[in-house]
């Protein structure tokens, strides 16, 4: 109950109703609406060569319908192979679906969440310093939206992340010497923002970033 409640304010917080796709049918109690809504949701998320089945990677039914919220277009779940962590979200993957208002910081409460791809919308206001306690995170991409304000200290210490993509936003301040503590990072681009310092010399011990673009 408490993940179908944060996505649910996930869903207000960005906007849902004006979504490109996948937003809620007008009524939830009539089987025609949702029938309607679901024809208009084709959003699979990302494929990525993860080592567990997962529920909803290929489904794509509206959001807020009466389905498990796994089943909702652009989410996937953890499956019964991992019985710990079975039907806990682990993928969010949003691009170019018209998302807007701001990112909701009560998704930190879900710490199963592996990806989080919120690409190519107009989703404002900062990053929630609370993201940092998604200790699972592997995959940050939310460039291409209009966010502000500094990274916060917070996602230096995500250990796991593996691909942090913020370019063509609006962030400002500069980069913390800890970014040299995401000793997973293998990507890493931030263009196209208003960062102001110089390249922190800790980047020296990414010792796996094969690809990063800092200021263009």
């Amino acid at each position: 109950m408490v993940q179908r409640y944060v996505l649910a304010l996930f869903y207000y917080a960005t906007n849902g109703d004006t979504w490109a796709q996948c937003s809620a049918p007008d009524d939830v109690n009539d089987p025609a609406s949702v029938a309607a809504a679901n024809e208009a949701c084709n959003r699979v998320v990302t494929s990525f060569g993860v080592d567990n089945e997962r529920v909803g990677d290929l489904s794509s039914d509206a959001w807020l319908g009466p389905v498990n919220e796994c089943e909702w277009g652009g989410v996937a779940c953890w499956g019964a192979d991992t019985p710990n962590l079975n039907l806990c979200l682990d993928q969010l993957d949003f691009e170019n679906d018209g998302l807007s208002g701001v990112l909701a910081p009560e998704l930190s409460v879900l710490p199963s969440l592996r990806f989080l791809i919120l690409e190519q919308g107009s989703i404002s206001g900062s990053i929630p310093p609370e993201y940092g306690d998604l200790e699972r995170l592997l995959i940050i991409d939310l460039d291409f939206n209009l966010l502000t304000g500094t990274l916060p200290e917070s996602i230096y210490g995500l250990s796991a992340l593996q691909q942090l993509d913020l370019n063509d936003n609006q962030l400002s301040g500069t980069l913390s010497t800890a970014i040299g503590d995401l000793s997973s990072l293998t990507f890493l681009q931030i263009d196209n923002n208003q960062f102001t310092s110089t390249i922190p010399s800790t980047m020296g011990q990414l010792s796996g970033l094969s690809k990063y673009i800092v200021f263009h």
